[in-house]
């Protein structure tokens, strides 16, 4: 079957609550067409592009930068690429409906913005600006990043449910392409152990992945994939380690690492830092060349 042209939501599970049930674990999927030109029409051999946020965040962070410019979802979808977009809200986050407190119990966490400095290198410390040479991320629009963090809750029975709501949006698209940042790398490292999810992956992207969580990455040697890693990771406590775990990603598999590339700069939010056309253009043109 094509994959719906149209947004929608995963299926969830039903759950006993207040003499009646709702539905929780669902995950919603926004989807984004492609764009043609003149009298150019959507091939459906191009596949589709499933995009899947980083922990804290939502699908919203695909479609445009803090700066206000076109996000990587909107850049696929238009020529030369043209292709449908998918972005996810990751179950629990954004539109995807909260489970209520009393019936998951990891705690809500908020994210902080001296925690953003601290874990994704926007500048070298909290309250010192930078030229653009050394850090790509637009400070001055700091707090609109900052505004697009979701309350997330973290724990097993979590990435366990978020896991699932990625198996499920596949199961609806169908054969895609996937692009994923951070956590969302882990949860879809996790998703794909499924090997019905797997055989639907044709090529994935792994932006600034956070640990997996799952016991080895071995099943992912099928899959062809593109590593992305911005700048300033070197002796950094949180993330150096990170870049050792993937070294030993078995299979098919490229590495973009944006400094030894000539691009430097850039934080763990590539999409959205001062350089994200030139980051997104690259990892669009792999997917078409894979």
């Amino acid at each position: 079957m094509p994959p719906p042209p149209v947004s929608f939501h995963t299926k969830g599970k039903r759950m006993v609550y207040n003499e009646s049930y709702i539905v929780v674990d669902q995950a919603y999927v926004q989807y984004m067409p492609p764009v043609s030109v003149g009298n150019k029409e959507y091939s459906p051999a191009d596949l589709p592009i499933l995009f899947i946020h980083g922990g804290g965040l939502t699908g919203a962070m695909w479609e445009a930068t803090p700066d206000r410019r076109p996000g990587w979802a909107v850049l696929a979808s238009r020529p030369p690429y043209t292709r449908s977009v998918y972005c996810i809200d990751a179950v629990d986050s954004g539109r995807s409906q909260r489970c209520p407190d009393d019936l998951r119990s990891a705690p809500v966490e908020y994210r902080t913005a001296k925690q953003m400095h601290e874990r994704f290198r926007l500048a070298p410390s909290e309250n010192k600006s930078t030229d653009d040479q050394e850090y790509q991320f637009p400070l001055e629009h700091l707090d609109a990043l900052i505004a697009t963090q979701s309350a997330r809750r973290r724990g097993q029975e979590q990435y366990s449910a978020e896991a699932k709501g990625i198996q499920d949006a596949i199961s609806e698209i169908g054969e895609c392409d996937i692009i994923a940042h951070s956590n969302g790398c882990s949860t879809c490292i996790s998703a794909l152990l499924d090997p019905n999810t797997t055989s639907k992956v044709r090529r994935l992207v792994l932006v600034e992945p956070a640990w997996a969580l799952t016991d080895s990455t071995d099943h992912l040697k099928d899959v062809t994939t593109l590593l992305v890693w911005g700048d300033h990771l070197a002796g950094h406590e949180m993330w150096e380690p990170i870049v050792e775990y993937y070294r030993d990603l078995e299979g098919d598999v490229t590495v973009y690492d944006l400094p030894k590339m000539g691009i430097r700069g850039n934080s763990h939010f590539p999409m959205h830092d001062r350089n994200s056309d030139e980051v997104g253009h690259l990892i669009l043109k792999w997917l078409q060349k894979a």
